[in-house]
């Protein structure tokens, strides 16, 4: 005889007490079984269990009540959001092997950290590393060009404030004068 099988005896004893209830109802709600778990642990057939949760349940109604989603609701919320990611990534790979044919795969890593430092803001909720991925540079390659933009930065915006220092001085100086007088 299967475990799963309720005697014969019992099949048709439909008296089961409002405490027994509740426990089946509980170990749903609380994630520990799923109804066909319950089912088969505590002897009693899946369609009774599932009008006991129509009949008793809170959980979804308190959810619903309270503006949540069920798990089940919560899944195929995520399993959408995943098939859009998905599909932005293919075009992102797309679009990525379009520019590598056009202009090179030097072009990308070169122009990449620039681009990413410029209009990637800070606190995004996407990590540097799935851009890396992405473009197909080491995460230690993209720090090192960042250090080496910020580097270029400062020397540039020193020579910017040299030369306009010494046309502060010499309002009439030209280009070639001043270049030669800053030593730039």
């Amino acid at each position: 005889m299967s475990d799963y099988k309720i005697p014969a005896a019992d099949r048709w004893k439909n008296q089961y007490s409002y405490a027994f209830k509740m426990e089946v109802i509980e170990s749903i709600e609380n994630g520990k079984l799923s109804q066909n778990q319950a089912s088969k642990h505590f002897g009693v057939h899946r369609k009774t269990i599932s009008r006991w949760l129509e009949k008793y349940a809170n959980f979804e109604k308190k959810l619903k009540e309270m503006g949540g989603k069920s798990p089940r609701q919560e899944l195929a919320d995520l399993r959408a959001k995943l098939r859009v990611s998905e599909g932005e990534n293919q075009v992102l790979k797309a679009v990525m092997g379009i520019i590598e044919e056009e202009y090179g795969e030097e072009m990308l890593k070169k122009y990449l950290p620039e681009s990413l430092i410029k209009t990637y803001p800070s606190k995004a909720k996407v990590k540097i590393s799935h851009f890396c991925k992405l473009f197909g540079i080491s995460r230690q390659g993209y720090y090192q060009r960042v250090k080496r933009y910020n580097e270029t930065q400062k020397v540039q915006q020193q020579i910017v404030q040299m030369v306009k220092r010494v046309r502060k001085q010499h309002k009439h100086m030209g280009g070639k004068k001043s270049t030669w007088e800053t030593g730039t």
